[in-house]
């Protein structure tokens, strides 16, 4: 199953000095269930999963994350935060646009790899805001549009802007695009 959000809450459980036994009781399941869940036999279901984080006062996102040392984090694929639904950020709440966030939500910079379906775009509206972004085209070809100026990516190619330019984008790539793109500071 997941042994990774089992190490974070096991990590999590031993911070805050508490036993298995203890946390068991309070979320009203058994010792031998939450030992499972910890070392990736079972994996917890949502509403376990919130009550855990909220137990050990912290969030699911940080359960998510395999801290290998203070330094260095990973983000397995199967991990990524997805944000498709979350209509708080003006590109989410576009169509046609799907995004994952590859960076741990704990670092200074955010890594998003971002899909354009067929002539998706963030929406006639242009955004502005502080910060960096950094744009490389994986597939297809996007249009950045700073301010109406336009500019158009193709494969392979790379952009940089400061937020603070009303900016807007699209797909004009016949099919699917695919993009990395870096937010600094992160926005999600």
């Amino acid at each position: 199953m997941n042994y990774q959000i089992g190490f974070q809450i096991r990590k999590k459980r031993k911070e805050v000095d508490i036993t298995l036994t203890e946390i068991a009781k309070q979320l009203k399941i058994s010792p031998s269930l939450l030992s499972q869940i910890e070392n990736g036999k079972v994996s917890p279901s949502v509403n376990t999963l919130h009550r855990i984080a909220k137990v050990l006062n912290t969030s699911i996102g940080d359960l998510f994350y395999e801290n290998i040392d203070e330094e260095h984090v990973v983000v397995k694929k199967v991990d990524r935060i997805n944000k498709n639904n979350d209509k708080s950020h003006p590109i989410v709440g576009s169509k046609g646009i799907n995004i994952s966030i590859l960076s741990p939500k704990k670092a200074n910079v955010e890594f998003l790899f971002l899909q354009y379906e067929e002539f998706a775009s963030t929406g006639n509206d242009f955004v502005q805001h502080e910060g960096e972004e950094y744009i490389y085209v994986l597939k297809g070809r996007i249009e950045v549009n700073l301010n109406e100026k336009k500019f158009i990516l193709d494969e392979g190619e790379f952009m940089w802007f400061m937020s603070d330019i009303p900016h807007k984008i699209r797909n004009v790539a016949e099919g699917i695009s695919k993009a990395i793109w870096v937010d600094y500071p992160p926005k999600f």
